[in-house]
């Protein structure tokens, strides 16, 4: 079995409501058996705008997902596992209220960006795998004694889009900024 689950748990930045979206996208576009997971109530499937929020997020595109699983809480997740050859996660999935203490999977799970504040919290600590921005992040793992063989350096789903369009001569430019500094 060699298919992935990115679940995306029910805990987001209203700044960047796609990140794990875009993932998954990826990861379905270059070919692989790729499943997106989510609580059935998420805000993502479920928000209704009225037009006086300060950030806006498009549901369909939760919604329409070809392979979207939902789950209705953790024992549901930890039953779904089993399908998986790896699930694919980021470090905050719910709020600590609702994070499980002793969350279960049937099959590997890998975290992607990590954040400084994440990194002894949340699913980091329960994780098989860990894919991070650069090599200063698997250092940082490296010292709290996380072996070398289960560090990726993989770049970020949540910046990574953003750098993409990005021209550093333009950028410099932009802001006025010296490129040594």
């Amino acid at each position: 079995m060699n298919k992935i689950g990115v679940f995306l748990g029910d805990l987001f930045w209203s700044s960047v409501p796609y990140d794990g979206l875009d993932l998954y996208l990826y990861l379905k576009s270059v070919g692989h058996d790729v499943d997106l997971i989510m609580f059935n109530s998420d805000i993502r499937l479920n928000k209704k705008f009225d037009g006086k929020e300060y950030f806006y997020f498009d549901t369909t595109k939760f919604q329409n997902s070809e392979n979207l699983v939902l789950v209705k809480n953790w024992n549901d997740f930890e039953k779904l596992s089993s399908d998986y050859s790896l699930i694919i996660t980021p470090p905050k999935v719910a709020p600590k209220n609702r994070f499980p203490k002793n969350p279960i999977s049937k099959c590997p799970i890998a975290v992607w960006d990590i954040g400084g504040t994440d990194i002894l919290t949340d699913a980091i600590q329960y994780s098989n795998y860990y894919f991070v921005k650069g090599d200063l992040w698997k250092k940082w793992l490296m010292i709290l004694g996380v072996s070398d063989e289960k560090i990726f350096v993989t770049g970020s789903p949540h910046y990574d889009p953003y750098l993409d369009d990005c021209n550093a001569t333009d950028f410099f430019k932009k802001y006025d900024l010296h490129e040594t500094k």
